[in-house]
């Protein structure tokens, strides 16, 4: 984890990862990630940061996801709770209230999620 500390003094941008799936952050379990890069040294808005705005810009597709605006394409995750104070809500499922996709309420996919990673 020391090397994100010196990544970022080099101006290294960072993404979250979501294909990592080891040990570390296992699949299904995405925002531990986000977790430690607050864990290390990172504001929860920097970390949220590097799973919308900086992974769209690394993907060279800024003008298309990576924000939430008229026009762009992407998933809204409603958090109950105030993340940028405590982002080790979004980790926690029962503090997700909905998930959108396309504008469609997809929370009804979240039990079933639940019983694949359980």
């Amino acid at each position: 984890m020391n090397d994100i500390a010196i990544a970022r003094q080099a101006g290294v941008r960072i993404a979250m990862g979501t294909d990592s799936s080891g040990t570390l952050c296992p699949f299904g379990a995405h925002a531990r990630e986000l977790e430690l890069y607050v864990e290390h040294g990172m504001t929860p808005e920097e970390a949220l940061t590097t799973a919308t705005a900086t992974a769209a810009a690394l993907l060279q597709r800024e003008h298309q996801i990576g924000k939430l605006a008229a026009g762009f394409a992407g998933d809204v995750v409603v958090v109950t709770g105030d993340v940028l104070s405590d982002i080790r809500l979004l980790g926690d499922q029962s503090n997700i209230a909905h998930v959108l996709t396309a504008g469609v309420d997809r929370s009804d996919y979240l039990a079933a999620a639940a019983s694949v990673l359980s």
